[in-house]
């Protein structure tokens, strides 16, 4: 039980480290006015959070 625990903790804090690195990404895309690159971004950070 607790090992599985600690994978699924690992897993979630994983998963929420990619999320806030594809929504740094975007905020730097859109200062450097890279517009696809934000987009992509900021559509794989929603994609990444709703599934």
């Amino acid at each position: 039980m607790v090992d599985g625990q600690q994978r699924l903790a690992t897993f979630t804090m994983t998963i929420a480290s990619l999320v806030k690195a594809f929504e740094s990404l975007a905020n730097e895309a859109e200062v450097e006015k890279d517009t696809e690159t934000s987009q992509a971004a900021k559509s794989y950070a929603s994609t990444t959070k709703d599934e």
